[in-house]
């Protein structure tokens, strides 16, 4: 069910987390290993009141810093 709320990401890079953001926006990040070796940073970012466009509340999966999927909550 879930499945069919992901949506691809068209690559645009992750806004810097500023301080007086915490209260709207929380980013939770990973670093994983990979099939061949290298290393991968996956953050999460979520904007809690909504995106400015319709303030429907999404989460956007970046890998290495580019958008990678958006999915709505819950994801």
């Amino acid at each position: 069910m879930a499945e069919r709320r992901v949506r691809a990401g068209d690559g645009r890079p992750l806004d810097p987390y500023r301080w007086w953001q915490a209260l709207g926006r929380s980013t939770f990040a990973i670093t994983l290993p990979g099939a061949n070796g290298s290393t991968s940073v996956f953050t999460v970012d979520v904007r809690q009141w909504g995106d400015r466009d319709d303030g429907e509340v999404r989460a956007r999966l970046y890998r290495d810093g580019a958008l990678d999927a958006v999915s709505r909550l819950p994801a």
